[in-house]
């Protein structure tokens, strides 16, 4: 993320991990961290999941919205299932409708 980058520049790579702009930086990093897709490195080349972990340790806020947008990933997960489910049980069905319409 551009910016990320930009921001993490201007903070030492010895910033307090609690502080409004950690909480911008890593806020920008949340989707690709609750996704496990997080493989990015900051300016100071340092990576950016044991940074977020860090931060999410000592923020409350950004942890809480860390576990909303997993809640939302696990219930768009589950929405998917059953929608697969739904249209599995509807190609069994047509397919028996067909047999049996397909009977001498």
């Amino acid at each position: 993320m551009q910016r990320f980058h930009i921001l993490a520049r201007y903070l030492p790579p010895d910033a307090p991990t609690a502080s409004p702009a950690v909480c911008s930086l890593v806020r920008a990093q949340l989707d690709d961290f609750v996704d496990g897709e997080l493989t990015r490195h900051d300016v100071c080349d340092r990576p950016l999941v044991p940074l977020v972990r860090e931060h999410l340790a000592s923020c409350a806020p950004c942890t809480r919205l860390a576990q909303q947008l997993s809640a939302l990933r696990a219930a768009l997960r589950a929405v998917g299932a059953r929608e697969r489910e739904t249209v599995r049980a509807s190609e069994a069905l047509r397919r028996r409708a067909e047999t049996i319409l397909s009977s001498p």
